[in-house]
């Protein structure tokens, strides 16, 4: 195999070039075992840095499976570190993504703001939720993560083999690190082959357990409706009791493994008619007992274990007309930003600026005295 993407160099050479601590100079004393055969497998770090060389013979057909292999590990790698190295939750982060949803509509999300067609719901109506491609892929490119979403076929179930791939991938802005790192990942007894990513939020459905099932058009379910329904859709000009009163998503505790690229109750969720917050109350750092609420303006509230039902459901609903008069009580804004997402490719340089002609022109020359 001549050269894996992102490894430099091949078959045949004694280390990579530009790599310290290979096995023609190790900087730490190591080197690889010695091949056998026509195959080797080697490895060796330095410092905080760890490099794999594979010297394989393998067949053309079989060269850019491997190679796919290889990228899909490096990104699942960079996410495991990205995690790894996180000090507190991304809450204003992952809360931007509604405004940039609200600002570029994404085909296939639930939210949408134009008058295009949600393609999710036509496309997978057939295939139980359970097995649909979650909602929250549709945030990577607003995460900076293209590349994972580059990786998700959402014309097949989350459980496909590419999907699985995907879905291994773990997302800084979807997990709290303050949370067990047991948690980061979703082991589920049906996949005991597959460690996927998992996430700590989800998007809520409505008030009911079941409100993932409810339909727009059903008059006696319009006032319980949440942001989030397997089979509706939500454009932000429905959330008429205002984006900044209405919850986005919702941080729930570690104790469920819930796959960021699975969809049904994995990543949509109802709250109970009564002792509504109840599901979500999980002790935070520093002791105190609750929840955080990413809103529908990309601002974050922490939610108290002591909210009432009334406030906390006036919260979940998108246009059920009901009173949120004790929000900042309850639910006070934590204040923080979100760092820009850097473009893929650098901004063209600013326009030239017009030279200014005041400066640019010498003095006029005074005219000779006329000669008498």
């Amino acid at each position: 195999m001549p050269g894996a993407p992102g490894l430099p160099g091949g078959p045949g050479g004694p280390g990579m070039p530009g790599m310290p601590g290979s096995p023609d100079g190790s900087s730490d004393g190591s080197s690889p075992p010695s091949a056998s055969g026509s195959s080797s497998l080697s490895s060796w770090s330095s410092g905080n840095r760890f490099w794999v060389k594979a010297d394989i013979e393998i067949k053309a057909e079989a060269d850019q499976k491997l190679r796919v292999a290889i990228e899909s590990q490096s990104i699942r790698m960079r996410g495991v570190a990205d995690v790894s190295a996180m000090i507190s939750p991304r809450w204003h982060e992952l809360a931007a993504t509604a405004n940039r949803l609200k600002a570029k509509p994404v085909r296939g999300t639930f939210l949408i703001d134009d008058e295009s067609q949600g393609a999710f719901r036509k496309t997978f109506v057939s295939r139980s939720p359970s097995q649909r491609v979650g909602w929250m892929v549709n945030l990577l490119p607003f995460l900076g993560k293209e590349d994972v979403y580059a990786q998700v076929d959402t014309k097949q179930p989350w459980r496909s083999d590419k999907n699985l791939l995907a879905g291994g991938t773990w997302i800084p802005q979807f997990i709290n690190p303050n949370y067990p790192r047991s948690s980061w990942q979703a082991h589920l007894p049906s996949l005991p082959d597959n460690s996927l990513g998992a996430t700590h939020y989800v998007g809520l459905s409505g008030i009911g357990v079941d409100a993932g099932d409810y339909l727009d058009g059903d008059a006696s379910k319009a006032k319980k409706l949440g942001m989030f329904g397997y089979n509706r859709e939500t454009r932000f000009a429905d959330v008429t009791d205002g984006l900044s009163n209405t919850i986005y998503m919702i941080q729930v505790p570690p104790t469920l493994p819930r796959p960021w690229i699975a969809g049904g109750g994995a990543t949509i969720q109802g709250v109970p008619e009564k002792n509504s917050i109840a599901p979500f109350v999980y002790p935070q750092a520093g002791g105190k007992k609750g929840t955080y609420a990413l809103m529908a303006d990309g601002s974050v509230r922490f939610i108290a274990e002591n909210i009432p039902d009334k406030t906390f459901q006036a919260m979940v609903t998108r246009a059920a007309e009901d009173d949120v008069g004790e929000i900042n009580s309850f639910a006070p804004k934590v204040e923080g930003s979100a760092a820009p997402i850097q473009p893929k490719t650098p901004p063209a340089p600013p326009p030239a600026k017009p030279a200014d002609d005041s400066k640019a022109k010498p003095p006029a020359t005074p005219p000779p005295p006329e000669k008498k």
